[in-house]
């Protein structure tokens, strides 16, 4: 991605500012500027290589007269030869178009800043500023060449069941910005666990929710393997996305609680640089997606990750679409709210997000969910 943006901002700049290039043979009055090809085909050779004085030639009758070194009142090859190697070696102009050299700048700086800022976005997503985490003392592995070892929390209800949520932190946060939630859930068995790249788990690189998908898979079947039948799933942001995505794959997943999800990646890029003030937000977000694919080693698949693509594969299931107070991605999230299935929850719109329990209201809405979905 880097070699292709830097060549097409060569290639541009190059054609936009092509030079015309002249030859300025200084001889004499009449001197005229001659493109290299018209001047060899208009040099006015007879057949027998002797240039007359009235044949039409760059020379002028002085310059004529000059290369005429016998005065036989003709002019031939070698004359015109030793003619021309004694003037001053020509000189090569230059002729820059103005309007070919602007837009070429143009294009070339207008390039140069979005993969500048496109690759600033990118570092957001990919390499967050990484927050203290509890131990690893608990961990499972998720992915696969190489498996990514991952931390989490397994916290039992306090009446035993069959039953668990699974709770998914935002970008940038950890398992325990997660764990107000469980007095929320305390009549179920809560997981939280640090996403790859973040907190005390391994990796070195986040995708913004398509590889984190792989990270709730995992984190489902521990979940399973402390015996639990039936699994929600609660996520915030970029948590919200990589839950869509394992439960998209999951038809046993028994609902999921979606707040503040984006519909696509490069919505929340498109958020970032709005959030930056930076121009050409929506271009700079596409570049940003670009380099993020090629950066995790997603490529294409990263699209699929997006939760616009997950939301059709949750037909039959309940899940509660919460927005965050993020006004920017409102459209993006009630994008996805309308590609949803009919089997929905009605939206909801707080505005506090992923820093706690909100309110009371919240609560109740939540608790009522996973009531109903996690239902036997």
């Amino acid at each position: 991605m880097t070699k292709k943006l830097f060549s097409l901002a060569a290639i541009i700049a190059l054609v936009g500012c092509a030079p015309a290039v002249t030859f300025t043979v200084p001889t004499g009055s009449n001197r005229g500027s001659y493109d290299a090809k018209v001047f060899y085909q208009g040099i006015g050779f007879a057949a027998n290589d002797v240039l007359s004085p009235n044949t039409p030639s760059i020379l002028d009758q002085a310059d004529w007269k000059t290369a005429d070194a016998n005065s036989d009142g003709k002019v031939t090859v070698p004359e015109v030869n030793r003619f021309f190697l004694s003037q001053r070696e020509p000189e090569i102009r230059i002729q820059w178009s103005k309007i070919g050299m602007i837009s070429g700048i143009t294009a070339g700086v207008v390039l140069g800043y979005l993969f500048y800022v496109g690759r600033k976005l990118s570092n957001e997503v990919v390499y967050p500023r990484r927050t203290l985490s509890s131990s690893a003392d608990q961990t499972f592995y998720a992915g696969a060449m190489p498996a990514i070892r991952v931390a989490y929390i397994y916290t039992p209800a306090a009446v035993q069941t069959d039953k668990a949520v699974i709770l998914c932190h935002r970008l940038g946060a950890t398992k325990e910005a997660m764990l107000p939630y469980q007095a929320l859930l305390k009549d179920y068995n809560v997981l939280a666990f640090d996403f790859r790249n973040h907190g005390a788990s391994e990796g070195k690189q986040t995708s913004g929710g398509y590889l984190e998908g792989e990270d709730v898979g995992a984190a489902i079947a521990v979940a399973r393997s402390f015996g639990n039948r039936r699994i929600g799933i609660l996520g915030i942001g970029m948590g919200a996305v990589a839950g869509l995505n394992a439960a998209a794959k999951d038809q046993e997943i028994a609902g999921v609680v979606a707040e503040g999800a984006y519909a696509g990646l490069e919505d929340e890029f498109i958020f970032r640089a709005q959030a930056h003030h930076y121009p050409l937000a929506e271009s700079a977000a596409k570049v940003a997606k670009s380099i993020t694919a090629s950066r995790t080693g997603a490529g294409d698949k990263l699209d699929s990750g997006d939760a616009r693509n997950q939301v059709a594969k949750m037909a039959g299931r309940p899940v509660l679409y919460i927005r965050d107070d993020r006004l920017a991605l409102q459209a993006s999230f009630e994008n996805l709210f309308e590609l949803a299935p009919q089997f929905k929850e009605p939206m909801v719109k707080f505005a506090a997000s992923g820093t706690g329990i909100p309110d009371g209201e919240y609560e109740e809405r939540v608790r009522t969910f996973f009531r109903y979905a996690l239902l036997a």
